[in-house]
């Protein structure tokens, strides 16, 4: 009896075996399909993180591309307009900057101390047909440093012409300023010459009050006419062989 109590039990620990064990095989393939779930979900998140990255980063990357092209570009504008208004052998403002820059005072009240100076260089012609064109590119290069030395912060100057040179300043004494061009024009010695001269005229708004921005170059290109009738009046200098063709 007891040996068939035994078996009985046996058999039924066996039966609660089988039964139980497709339950126990069931929460594990629930447990597996819920990891396998939360990787998918956090798999995809990360793709489109990614993808959401990726995108910002070639969207920035374009845009910097952008800002720089940009950058770029107003570089070379500028660099060209700072050609287009630059004379090439002495670095000066050239006559377009000089047409620019006095049209702006056709259009205002000119101040007090506002002047206009018209600058020669004398002698241009002989140096170039005596010692050649480098020798005339000395003689110009010289005539920019001398003016923009004396003038400085004060105005700015422009070559306007082959031999001819404009000063826009504002000072209350344009006569010192004439003394100081001439001072340090005498004391220049170059490479292929010794001798800087320069024809100078100026009108200022305080002497003339009346006239405008032509009047004032009028002026002032009389005054330094007459200062170029006085050079060629020293005996020993041919003004025939100054005059440019």
């Amino acid at each position: 009896m007891e040996k068939k109590n035994q078996e009985k039990k046996n058999i039924i620990r066996e039966t609660w075996r089988m039964l139980s064990q497709p339950i126990y095989v069931g929460e594990r393939l629930e447990a597996h399909l819920r990891m396998l779930f939360i990787i998918s979900i956090v798999t995809i998140v990360l793709c489109v993180v990614l993808i959401i990255v990726n995108l910002a980063t070639r969207q920035y990357q374009e845009l910097i591309y952008t800002i720089q092209s940009i950058a770029l570009q107003k570089q070379k504008e500028t660099q060209l307009i700072r050609i287009s208004m630059t004379d090439e052998l002495t670095g000066l403002n050239n006559r377009r900057s000089y047409d620019t820059d006095i049209g702006q005072y056709k259009e205002k009240e000119l101040e007090e101390d506002f002047v206009l100076f018209s600058i020669d260089v004398n002698g241009l012609k002989e140096a170039n047909d005596s010692k050649g064109h480098v020798a005339g590119d000395e003689l110009l290069t010289a005539a920019a440093e001398c003016l923009t030395a004396v003038i400085g912060s004060h105005g700015k100057v422009y070559r306007t012409g082959g031999d001819e040179f404009m000063m826009i300043a504002f000072s209350d004494a344009p006569t010192d300023i004439s003394e100081q061009i001439r001072r340090r024009s005498v004391s220049w010695r170059g490479t292929y010459g010794d001798k800087l001269s320069l024809s100078v005229g100026f009108a200022s708004h305080r002497e003339h009050p009346e006239a405008d921005i032509h009047g004032l170059e009028v002026f002032a290109d009389q005054m330094m006419y007459r200062e170029k009738e006085r050079y060629y009046s020293i005996p020993g200098i041919d003004r025939r062989r100054h005059i440019e063709a």
